[in-house]
C-alpha cells in the first residue's frame, strides 16, 4: 500500500500525487460511498508522470458495478 502526498476530488476525476512510485507492477484500489443505486461503469483509469508525460500506463475495469438497496 502506498499512501499519497495530495489527493484533489473533481466531479469527473480523482488525481493523485505521489512522492515516489517506483517502476513496478502496483494496484490502486479506493472505496466509494454510493448514495444512489443502478449500474456504474468506469473509464480506462490512466497513470501520468508530471515531470516526464512519456511515463504513463493506463488500464481498463472491465466489471459493471450493479448498486441496489
Amino acid at each position: 500500500f502506498l499512501s499519497f502526498s495530495h489527493r484533489e476530488v473533481k466531479a469527473d476525476r480523482s488525481l493523485y500525487w505521489f512522492e515516489v512510485l517506483p517502476e513496478e507492477d502496483r494496484r490502486f484500489r479506493e472505496d466509494f460511498l454510493v448514495t444512489q443505486e443502478g449500474c456504474f461503469r468506469s473509464e480506462v483509469p490512466t497513470i501520468e508522470c508530471v515531470y516526464a508525460p512519456e511515463y504513463r500506463a493506463n488500464t481498463a475495469f472491465t466489471g459493471v458495478m450493479e448498486i441496489s438497496e
